[in-house]
């Protein structure tokens, strides 16, 4: 601060000299008053004069630049309706010539509820904590650090039948598993696959059910043993245990559960 002022003191006192044409040591002593004043001004270490300075913390700011955190976030919602999920990010490119290599840019974190199994209607509540001393040496005043979105514009899930989708057999995987094998129909969601169903068969419930891979087909077994291996013709009642592979994909089931007949 003090070196700012001997620097204008300096400029004063060489304008003043072109100004007053060399009067400044006149005998009637007016001019050499103004400049003491000026003088008695500038060495004073009064507060009212402040040039703003850079320190090593960084450059300081007599009025800090407000900053919608909201409008800097990207907020993406998709899925379906009751399997919605929610990602949101702070957009970088906004203010990334600002704050470049700074720790700010890499501070935002984002908190709220959930992010999985939205609905349309829902409302989260999104609080955004951040550097807040390296965004004032940077000269921002962050707000709207706590905003809503709301979920809207999900799909609507579209119904379909287990018996439609799946295809139930007697049958072994290489020799070595008996059982009913579960195997996806020409029916089967494109953007599902078989093993990311978790499925229950009423009339065996304790036996095992194991998502195999048979030489890169997709299908579920529900193991036996050999000489334990249910009749042909016999009645199966199969269920999901967790539609939610099934809703993220868009879909739900029109009955809770599929009868099929052994082959």
């Amino acid at each position: 601060m003090r070196k700012n002022k001997i620097i204008a003191l300096m400029l004063i006192i060489m304008l003043s000299s072109v100004f007053f044409g060399g009067c400044a040591g006149s005998e009637n002593g007016l001019d050499r008053e103004l400049i003491d004043d000026f003088i008695d001004f500038f060495i004073d270490d009064s507060p009212s004069f402040i040039f703003p300075e850079s320190t090593n913390e960084g450059p300081m700011f007599e009025e800090l630049i407000s900053f919608s955190l909201k409008d800097a976030t990207n907020i993406e919602i998709s899925g379906y309706n009751g399997f919605g999920s929610l990602n949101v990010s702070f957009d970088k490119n906004i203010i990334e010539n600002n704050i470049t290599n700074s720790a700010l840019l890499y501070s935002f974190n984002y908190n709220f509820e959930t992010s999985e199994n939205l609905k349309n209607g829902d409302i989260i509540e999104i609080e955004v904590s951040y550097n807040d001393e390296e965004a004032k040496k940077l000269g921002f005043l962050m707000v709207d650090t706590t905003f809503i979105v709301n979920i809207e514009g999900l799909g609507e899930l579209s119904a379909i039948k287990l018996n439609n989708i799946v295809n139930l057999r007697l049958g072994n995987l290489a020799s070595t598993f008996y059982g009913i094998i579960i195997e996806p129909t020409d029916s089967f969601p494109e953007n599902l696959k078989l093993h990311s169903l978790s499925f229950i068969c009423d009339e065996f419930p304790d036996n095992t059910v194991s998502n195999l891979d048979n030489r890169g087909n997709d299908v579920i077994m529900i193991r036996f043993t050999n000489n334990t291996m249910p009749d042909e013709g016999k009645t199966i009642t199969l269920r999901l245990t967790d539609e939610n592979a099934l809703g993220r994909a868009g879909y739900s089931l029109e009955s809770e559960y599929g009868q099929f007949i052994l082959e």
